[in-house]
């Protein structure tokens, strides 16, 4: 009798475990749908990453990019580590195919980061095609 006691205490523990791990999955999954100013940026980020699919990156972008992602992980601020990447890329479907090409994936915030990292560096370099676009994409009009 003790057994059959103990087993169900053990299904017990594993519910409470699924539990904890089911509200954790829950909590993780609004806490990131809440991110982003509105849904447009992600329908935006969402058909960039489409997009990003059917470019193919020029190899001097490519090259940019992958410097610049070991750079970042050897410690380079990451704004300083990838504005040749910026730079060298002509639009941010072409970054974005540089990262996928490397093996990275920002998950359709390729935009966003790109802003991010353009607006960090200095003026000139929000000017770039790319800077501009991506900044479109992040601010839709409005």
């Amino acid at each position: 009798m003790q057994k059959a006691s103990r087993a169900v205490g053990s299904v017990s523990r594993r519910a409470k475990g699924c539990l904890a791990v089911t509200a954790l999955l829950l909590f993780l999954t609004a806490t990131l749908a809440s991110c982003g100013d509105d849904d447009s940026t992600l329908e935006t980020s969402e058909t960039t990453a489409a997009t990003a699919k059917k470019v193919m990156a020029s190899q001097a972008c490519a090259d940019s990019f992958r410097h610049g992602h070991n750079q970042e992980k050897g410690g380079e601020p990451t704004p300083k580590a990838f504005l040749p990447s910026i730079q060298a890329c002509q639009s941010v479907e072409e970054w974005t195919a540089a990262a996928r090409a490397f093996g990275v994936n920002l998950q359709g915030q390729e935009p966003r980061f790109l802003d991010n990292t353009c607006f960090a560096v200095s003026p000139e370099v929000q000017e770039l095609r790319i800077c501009k676009e991506a900044r479109a994409q992040v601010k839709p009009p409005g």
